[in-house]
């Protein structure tokens, strides 16, 4: 039976992505490897700019990048998906 895991959609706020990543580990109080969450990390600092869109500053739709992430992430099976940003 496959362990169950789940999903960081990154990258938009690289160091928001690392912050979300160590708050998880450290509150899991895991004492060894084992016993840490399992999780996989999509760093994808290709996501145009949120901000920048919201303020209408750019066209270019964060949006089309998530959905891949998410479509992504879903296929390789992630129980849940979690998107810590900046914005």
């Amino acid at each position: 039976m496959m362990k169950q895991f789940f999903a960081v959609i990154g990258g938009m706020g690289t160091l928001a992505t690392e912050s979300y990543i160590r708050l998880v580990d450290e509150l899991t109080h895991a004492h060894e490897d084992q016993e840490f969450l399992d999780y996989v990390v999509f760093n994808d600092s290709s996501v145009p700019d949120r901000t920048e869109f919201i303020l209408g500053n750019s066209s270019e739709s964060p949006f089309p990048y998530i959905a891949d992430d998410i479509r992504k992430a879903t296929a390789i099976g992630a129980s849940f998906i979690t998107l810590p940003c900046n914005t």
